[in-house]
């Protein structure tokens, strides 16, 4: 059967992202906030931190059902939305 195999740097990518315990994001991937963010990549430019941990919590969580959640997250540029956005915020933040 195939699978997908990640770069190192993929790798270290996944192993960095946040993930939050209990977060019910099944539920959460279903909410308006969340389909807008995932359809429209552009929006991540607006997404706040904690908009951010949900959206890699739920594409981490989700890889676990369905295979492929995190390829399609490359494939698709939302992991490099995300890490854009995580980025700019961070910078900010540091002033």
């Amino acid at each position: 059967m195939p699978y997908f195999v990640f770069s190192d740097q993929a790798r270290e990518l996944i192993a960095a992202l946040p993930v939050t315990p209990g977060f019910a994001w099944p539920d959460w991937t279903r909410t308006e906030e969340a389909q807008t963010l995932i359809a429209d990549h552009a929006r991540i430019a607006e997404a706040s931190a904690d908009q951010l941990v949900k959206l890699t919590t739920a594409i981490v969580r989700s890889d676990r059902f369905t295979e492929g959640s995190i390829a399609g997250a490359f494939k698709s540029g939302l992991l490099a939305a995300i890490v854009r956005r995580a980025k700019l915020l961070t910078a900010t933040e540091r002033g």
